[in-house]
């Protein structure tokens, strides 16, 4: 049932969603050098000062060393929680047009997945590389962890006032100051002074770096490098997933289409004609007599309760042993008529001696040196035998065919 409370304020507003939380846990790590890393990257994507090309120069002298280029890459995922929000990152319509959809389209299309991927697969949709935090983890506090970790070993290095750590920011500094006005930064040409500050800032990372490759810093260097990786991997894996929501969801709806077509027999009978797919047809040509051997009796057990009681209490439920007291020979005969080995040819013109020593034989039971009553005795526990005996091919037979294959 609906919870109608607040319903009518959601109804006239919005929700207004937006990633200030990770914006937040960012800024945290604006410590000492990062401040002059995402002061570079946010000017060199925004200027139009440079060309492209130019832009590129610059973007891989910063990423010599990608963990000091740290601006960089949180720049990139404040964008990507954005583009997130907005739904750009999805494919566009592949029956023409540019809507990508939107972000509840695609949290409604990560929820279906999650609905579906255990009946397909048997695992749940995080288990499959396809859970909630596998699209939306960055806007999911999923990095929040490397985040920090990441600002605590910015802390400690810029605590240190390394000499190199000054040298960096420095040389970062004059990038800054190039790329506010490049063409009155000095007399030389553009690209003339890119190269000098490029070469300068490289010179100066690779210093950094060394005095950050020996203890106590190497841990806390370690540590950034690590989680930069993390957010990248993280910030890939998720534009890949949102880019192909709407293909996988098609692709999880054509399977189940196909299941349901499969339980009406001619639709599943011309399937099978045409698929040349081995594994499609034999779903096809075996879907009809296979859902009749699957037995709900054994739902609930499968799982949780060991063979021997699932055998027990399947004959409990079934009313088995139905005849206990060999004596009862009219009993027994009546048990022995039901049985699928047994064939009854010509027992209504038998004595019941004489049907029990037929049924006895049948079974390959001996009679020899045996009156009625004994043989009586060993065919009912041959036949309450092979009733446990059906039970139990039933319950592998319904484990099979509801196993997941």
């Amino acid at each position: 049932m609906t919870v109608n409370k607040g319903l009518k304020k959601l109804a006239e507003g919005t929700p207004q969603f937006s990633n200030q939380g990770v914006q937040n846990t960012i800024n945290g790590t604006l410590i000492g050098f990062v401040i002059k890393t995402k002061t570079i990257a946010d000017t060199v994507d925004t200027t139009s000062l440079l060309t492209d090309a130019q832009k590129t120069t610059l973007k891989n002298s910063m990423d010599v060393f990608p963990y000091l280029n740290t601006g960089r890459y949180l720049r990139d995922l404040d964008q990507h929680t954005q583009k997130l929000l907005t739904g750009v990152l999805g494919a566009p319509d592949p029956f023409g047009g540019e809507d990508r959809g939107n972000f509840l389209e695609h949290l409604q299309l990560v929820e279906s997945i999650e609905q579906i991927t255990q009946t397909f697969f048997g695992i749940s949709a995080d288990d499959n590389g396809k859970g909630l935090d596998d699209h939306f983890g960055t806007l999911n506090s999923f990095l929040n962890d490397g985040l920090i970790a990441i600002q605590n070993a910015l802390t400690y290095i810029n605590n240190a006032e390394l000499s190199t750590d000054t040298a960096f920011q420095t040389a970062c500094t004059n990038i800054i100051n190039f790329l506010l006005d490049p063409s009155a930064y000095s007399s030389n040409s553009v690209e003339s002074d890119l190269l000098t500050l490029s070469s300068a800032v490289e010179s100066a990372e690779a210093d950094f770096n060394t005095a950050l490759s020996v203890e106590p810093y190497l841990t806390q260097r370690d540590v950034i490098a690590t989680n930069r990786s993390i957010i990248e991997t993280q910030i890939n894996k998720e534009t890949t997933n949102i880019y192909g929501l709407r293909t996988y969801v098609d692709s999880l709806a054509e399977t189940s289409r196909y299941e349901g077509l499969a339980q009406n027999p001619p639709f599943a009978k011309f399937m099978s004609r045409l698929s040349a797919n081995p594994d499609y047809r034999d779903y096809f040509d075996n879907y009809a007599n296979r859902s009749t051997q699957i037995n709900p009796m054994y739902n609930d057990n499968v799982q949780d309760s060991s063979k021997e009681k699932i055998i027990e209490t399947a004959l409990r439920m079934k009313g088995l042993p139905d005849v206990t007291d060999f004596v009862d020979l009219e009993a027994v005969i009546k048990k022995a008529k039901k049985d699928t080995r047994i064939s009854t040819d010509n027992f209504d013109s038998k004595t019941n001696e004489e049907i029990i020593k037929d049924c006895c034989i049948q079974l390959k039971i001996t009679i020899t040196g045996r009156n009625v009553y004994e043989q009586s005795k060993e065919l009912l526990n041959n036949m309450n035998k092979n009733d446990r005996t059906i039970i139990e091919q039933e319950l592998e037979t319904h484990r099979t065919l509801t196993t997941l294959s």
